[in-house]
């Protein structure tokens, strides 16, 4: 494996675990005032109460909006470029350029990217035949969300205009998603974690089965 392939997964792991550890921890902490502002309702008359809980579950949205927008950027960057490692791998072509990782691991993929990323990972597992039926639902459940998210993108209006195919799979989802409504990538984001959290089981089954084993 790569020197360039090996250093960047492992980073990009490092960043996407911590990530999510506070994305969860966001996301109970916005549910929890949420929780209680319907409490507030039932008891409370006066609207000091209720109206401070209000101002802490906006700002709680906020940041747990801006944290998956986070996450959601180096996660699908690392299953990206973790299926492209794997499809090499498979394929027994040398490992990819310095330049090449470096370019898919500096910023958020395109949807068109995560395409052809979910459609490369399926045919991997069918290929392999190795994680059985809850598997295959969750390789069906990413390439459906995938297409879904198309959907989305294309129907949400650009300057009044609808979007084509090619203009939403140029985009990338936490740029492309208007503030006010659930963000394009929610629907996405664990499975894309999933999928990128498998990446250094399966990279070093590759690299073992080679004779280079290299753990993360």
């Amino acid at each position: 494996m790569g020197e360039a392939e090996w250093e960047t997964l492992r980073s990009l792991n490092r960043a996407y675990t911590d990530l999510r550890g506070e994305w969860e921890s966001a996301r109970a902490l916005t549910f929890g005032l949420m929780t209680k502002l319907e409490l507030l309702k039932d008891y409370t008359t006066l609207d000091h109460h209720p109206d401070a809980v209000h101002e802490a579950y906006h700002a709680a949205c906020a940041y747990e909006r801006q944290i998956s927008a986070s996450t959601w950027r180096y996660a699908s960057a690392a299953a990206v470029l973790g299926v492209m490692v794997t499809d090499r791998l498979a394929a027994g072509r040398p490992p990819l350029s310095g330049e090449a990782v470096r370019a898919v691991a500096a910023e958020e993929p395109t949807l068109s990217q995560l395409r052809q990323t979910a459609a490369v990972r399926h045919a991997q597992m069918l290929t392999e035949d190795k994680d059985g039926l809850q598997g295959g639902e969750r390789r069906r459940a990413l390439v459906q969300g995938v297409e879904s998210t198309y959907a989305c993108v294309m129907n949400e209006r650009s300057a009044g205009v609808r979007r084509t195919e090619a203009e939403a799979g140029a985009c990338r989802l936490t740029e492309a998603s208007p503030e006010g409504v659930e963000p394009f990538w929610i629907d996405l984001l664990e499975p894309v974690l999933d999928l990128a959290e498998s990446m250094p089981t399966d990279i070093a089954h590759w690299v073992r089965h080679r004779g280079r084993a290299r753990l993360f």
